[in-house]
């Protein structure tokens, strides 16, 4: 995220969360109070920030105006890996019978160094566990890419964008 730009971040965010509510409306459920399960590290858990102005904050009080039924369980943690988010999908899975997963993880593999094949593996995994729970997934990656070499960054985000394509999320 650039420090210096907080208004693009959020007009970023905001049209990231107007096409999310979109993509909910076609998504049915035959739960009364469906459940989005938001996984994800130090951004989405509004780390460094004032409580209740994050992006899932936001989500969730956009949902609410609209009317919606559906729920935001931001089970985020600041620092988290997609190592850390294999390990609790399962009982997050199991526990709150996501309708959708958004899985917001990646960014800090690489700024701990770990391969780019072991964090494709982790993603993979994670959607996988989520398509024997039937839920619907989104794959969100966020990093500044002025923290990592020009070349990991195209790593990370080919993929990224290969784990997603490959099972269409």
């Amino acid at each position: 995220m650039n420090q210096n730009k907080p208004s693009t971040f959020i007009s970023t965010k905001v049209i990231a969360i107007g096409l999310f509510c979109l993509l909910i409306s076609f998504v049915t459920s035959a739960r009364s109070n469906p459940i989005i399960l938001v996984m994800g590290d130090s951004l989405s858990a509004e780390y460094g920030i004032t409580r209740g102005s994050g992006w899932v904050k936001l989500l969730e009080s956009q949902l609410q105006t609209q009317g919606s039924q559906w729920t935001v369980f931001n089970a985020s943690i600041s620092g988290e890996t997609s190592a850390g988010g294999l390990t609790r999908l399962p009982s997050l899975l199991e526990q709150k019978k996501p309708r959708i997963v958004l899985l917001e993880l990646g960014a800090n593999d690489a700024l701990r160094g770990l391969s780019i094949d072991e964090t494709e593996k982790n993603l993979r995994k994670m959607i996988q566990l989520r398509q024997k729970s039937r839920s619907e997934s989104v794959a969100l990656w966020n990093t500044n890419p002025t923290q990592l070499r020009p070349r990991l960054y195209k790593e990370i985000q080919r993929a990224i964008s290969k784990t997603c394509y490959a099972r269409r999320y």
